[in-house]
């Protein structure tokens, strides 16, 4: 059909696909990275620099789109895989929105996890693509949220892709039909619990490196200044609950502080406690009690999946210094809302 653009309508088509509202696009120059200032573009802007981005592909540099990182599209890229494994993707009620054969053997899938417009967080789709990668074997390094994928219809530019005619292969668009996966619930799913198990393991990890390198003889001033360093690192991926039961834990293991006192500290301390808790004295005396407890059976040697639904019970023993420490926590803060109000960090009553 005369004046067909081939590479023009894979773009559009791809893009439809997709179905983000913005995307943006990478124009990786050798040995000098992406071009700048190519984020936040509507579909119909990415298809009026078809004859640009084709210039660029012509002089050797590859050209990646992704849906815009501001507009955290539910969509997730697996990359480096097999036409054999994204028949096994589709079996499993995971058909890609979009597939494109970045190069001769090599899938890229886009699989579409909500419905168009619905938000996944930032780390929610990098461990999304994480349980995908692994779960398919897909490349792992190409699970961060803000991966590029290849736009079909240029060349990818890689050296070690010529081909024997002495030419660099095209990437192709070999599906689009744009729907979310039929088992896009039950990823999710499996997503939010590896996503809660890595960020708690990083978050103990983070604790145990702060209560090692961080000294001071003030326990409430460390325990503050372990909540800051929490929360400047999770954001709003901080589950402040965990956050609290694993300073408590480095508090009383590491600390040598009595239970008594933690409490206090946590009570006094703790960050929108009394509006996260309706009943804070009890909490209190869970979450510093349990981690006696636990505590008290590792030293045993036992294992934690052993013991955690039995904590409780265990903790019965520490109740008398732990509600004597919650009883001197609530004076404390009765006297300080008389002398110079709530402090910011503090319970609000």
């Amino acid at each position: 059909m005369a004046g067909w653009d081939k590479t023009r309508t894979q773009v559009e088509r791809q893009l439809r696909g997709m179905g983000a509202a913005l995307f943006d696009i990478g124009v990786e120059r050798p040995d000098k990275g992406m071009l700048p200032d190519l984020n936040g573009l509507t579909a119909k802007e990415v298809l009026a620099m078809v004859d640009q981005l084709k210039a660029y592909n012509a002089r050797g540099e590859n050209i990646y789109v992704r849906p815009s990182v501001r507009e955290r599209e539910a969509l997730v890229m697996v990359d480096d895989l097999t036409p054999a494994t994204v028949e096994r993707l589709k079996a499993d009620g995971l058909a890609p929105a979009v597939i494109v054969e970045s190069s001769p053997g090599n899938v890229q899938a886009w699989i579409r996890l909500k419905d168009r417009g619905e938000k996944l967080e930032r780390a929610e789709r990098s461990q999304l693509g994480r349980v995908l990668a692994s779960t398919y074997g897909g490349d792992p390094a190409a699970i961060d949220f803000a991966r590029f994928g290849r736009l079909a219809g240029f060349t990818n530019r890689k050296p070690h892709h010529v081909g024997d005619t002495g030419f660099f292969p095209f990437a192709r668009l070999v599906s689009y039909n744009g729907k979310v996966a039929e088992k896009a619930p039950d990823v999710l799913s499996k997503a939010t619990v590896a996503h809660r198990d890595h960020r708690d393991r990083s978050m103990a990890q983070d604790v145990q490196a702060f209560a090692r390198d961080f000294v001071t003889p003030d326990l409430a001033h460390w325990y503050r200044e372990g909540w800051a360093m929490l929360q400047t690192k999770y954001q709003a991926d901080l589950d402040r609950s965990r956050a609290d039961w694993m300073l408590v834990l480095a508090m009383a293991e590491r600390k040598g502080a009595d239970l008594g006192k933690i409490a206090a500290v946590v009570a006094q301390n703790s960050p929108g406690l009394a509006d996260r808790k309706h009943n804070v004295p009890d909490y209190l005396v869970r979450t510093v009690g349990k981690a006696a407890a636990w505590l008290e059976a590792k030293a045993g040697g036992e294992k934690w999946e052993d013991v955690r639904d039995t904590l409780l019970e265990r903790a019965q023993p520490y109740m008398g210094p732990l509600m004597d420490g919650v009883d001197q926590a609530e004076k404390a803060l009765a006297q300080e809302r008389a002398q110079v109000g709530q402090r910011s960090y503090g319970m609000r009553r």
